[in-house]
């Protein structure tokens, strides 16, 4: 993608709140496109969890319906961290 890494600044942090509020343990995260005809989000970030007392497993999902929001939002955390503001979309 061609904003892929402000695009994983955005599912890191994610993954760090859904760990912090849900005692959770995340054992992955992927940035995909959303490739369904029917789908109703242009981008997500998809964090497989493992519940840290208990037997329980998924996948929490967290959808854009453009791919310019997500990068909106990408650019904004960025920035905290010195990546840098997208300026320009393609």
């Amino acid at each position: 993608m061609e904003y892929d890494k402000h695009l994983q600044v955005l599912a890191e942090c994610c993954k760090n709140v859904f760990e912090d509020m849900t005692a959770t343990a995340v054992v992955d995260v992927k940035l995909k496109p959303d490739e369904r005809g029917d789908s109703d989000y242009a981008l997500a970030v998809a964090i497989a969890y493992e519940h840290v007392d208990s037997d329980v497993a998924g996948q929490f999902l967290l959808g854009f319906a453009s791919t310019s929001m997500a990068v909106t939002v990408s650019s904004a955390i960025s920035e905290n961290i010195g990546l840098g503001e997208v300026t320009e979309f393609g």
